[in-house]
């Protein structure tokens, strides 16, 4: 009898390591599911929030709302040339909003065709990639836009002197 009690014990210690461990797997297999739609939400929410960053700068673009503008931008604020070796400088709110705002969206682009806040008119949307937006960083003619902190903000202009 003590034999088949043995067996009996073994029988049972191997069926319940086993649900244990089939159990294990699923829970795994969950965890790793939600982590991928959490990722995929994480991507959306990237990208909605950009999109609902671009129409709230757009708008103050438009209406010239330097304020708002500020707002919405990383200081100091990079000012680069049109090549990596050319001279770049840093601006503060006060001159943001006193002369650079001008220069930067009034003033005619490189090519002297349009002011860039007729390229903002005529673009209600930014054609970003999803992988430009996830990574945190979008660019826009002569505009770089990154995720800060988990919120979109206007870091670098390009200008010709």
């Amino acid at each position: 009898m003590k034999p088949m009690r043995i067996i009996s014990c073994l029988i049972l210690l191997l069926t319940n390591g086993l649900l244990h461990l089939t159990w294990a797997q699923e829970k795994r297999q969950t965890s790793i599911q939600v982590k991928q739609k959490s990722r995929l939400a994480k991507s959306v929410s990237q990208t909605q929030s950009f999109h609902e960053f671009w129409r709230e700068f757009r708008e103050a673009v438009i209406t010239q709302n330097k304020e708002k503008v500020v707002d919405l931008t990383l200081f100091p604020l990079e000012i680069s040339g049109e090549f990596d070796s050319d001279p770049h400088h840093f601006v503060r709110r006060p001159q943001f909003i006193k002369l650079e705002f001008y220069r930067i969206f009034i003033k005619a682009d490189f090519e002297g065709e349009r002011e860039l806040i007729e390229h903002v008119k005529a673009n209600p949307t930014v054609s970003a990639s999803e992988e430009e937006i996830n990574n945190g960083f979008v660019s826009f003619y002569n505009l770089e836009f990154r995720q800060v902190q988990g919120k979109w903000r206007l870091v670098n202009v390009y200008q010709s002197e």
